[in-house]
């Protein structure tokens, strides 16, 4: 059995990324393997305030090493892309033994931040073990490597990244509740990189082609911020407030009644040169449920839905 040490946001599934250390962490425990988890409850900060103060990382690295003393890790399972840049911190012996989780976005994110690049470089070229969630996330690290780092950190990347798609347990009950009219799902932070504005309007042209009742829920965490705003406005200036329900972040046992409930799950995320959609645990949640997925086929979205 192994001693294993999870660097994660939380194992609390409000996010994509705790999501996952949940999903890594419970299978670990359950084959007998020891799981220790250092997170936002310990002493990691948020990984995007690691992003914009990349400074911290020495200071976190001090107290991992000591941890490690302590604990003495087979592995250290980094599942959250920023908490990489503590990496060169950590001393050649603790190096040696890191696993790395790219899920899509800060796969990239800090190779093009002028704060983070070097260190960025550093971890890419440091870090022995990476696992990358889809083909399509892969290509664009080797990519973003090639034009910022070089043919030779590339080649390594290449070398020691394997793509681990992304899975779920599965739900023990998945029966369809019955319902009136079609419901539409979309399950994700509102904001620009989940689509929020384009499934909109794909509603909006739905309505014209059909009298057919809908509806379409939104359930993820809102900011109180401009998209936010724009939102709100669109759906006013599309005449769809009859149909749109704006759940925000919604507990497990609810989201699990949403799954049920619905007929589909619209996600059109979008891509964009420092932006794109790794894979998509939502797309394997919902179709666990019997529900097929509308996606976009430019980005890791598309190995999901396969």
């Amino acid at each position: 059995m192994m001693n294993i040490l999870l660097l994660c946001e939380s194992t609390e599934r409000k996010s994509g990324w705790s999501t996952y250390a949940k999903n890594v962490q419970e299978p670990l425990v359950h084959k007998g393997h020891d799981v220790t988890c250092v997170d936002t409850n310990t002493f990691l900060p948020k990984p995007l305030h690691l992003l914009s103060r990349p400074w911290k990382a020495v200071g976190i690295a001090k107290k991992i090493r000591t941890l490690c003393k302590e604990i003495q890790p087979d592995v250290i399972h980094i599942t959250a892309e920023p908490y990489a840049l503590i990496v060169p911190f950590l001393g050649k012996d603790l190096r040696r033994k890191v696993v790395l989780t790219i899920h899509g976005t800060y796969g990239i994110r800090p190779l093009h931040t002028w704060r983070t690049r070097l260190l960025a470089k550093k971890y890419y070229a440091q870090i022995p073990q990476i696992i990358t969630v889809s083909q399509y996330t892969k290509d664009r690290v080797a990519e973003e490597l090639q034009n910022i780092a070089g043919k030779k950190h590339t080649e390594a990347f290449l070398q020691k990244a394997h793509i681990v798609f992304n899975s779920i347990a599965l739900p023990e009950q998945a029966n369809a509740i019955e319902h009136q009219g079609s419901h539409i799902l979309h399950v994700g932070g509102i904001k620009p990189r989940k689509g929020v504005c384009e499934a909109l309007l794909a509603c909006a042209e739905y309505k014209k082609k059909t009298a057919a009742p809908f509806t379409i829920t939104f359930a993820g965490p809102e900011a109180k911020n401009a998209y936010m705003q724009e939102v709100r406005e669109l759906i006013d200036t599309l005449n769809l407030q009859e149909h749109v329900q704006l759940k925000g972040l919604v507990s497990d046992a609810e989201l699990q009644e949403l799954y049920r409930s619905a007929d589909v799950l619209l996600l059109p995320a979008l891509t964009a040169p420092n932006t794109f959609e790794g894979f998509g645990l939502v797309y394997i949640e919902a179709n666990a449920y019997g529900i097929p997925c509308i996606g976009p086929d430019d980005s890791g979205a598309k190995e999901a839905i396969q």
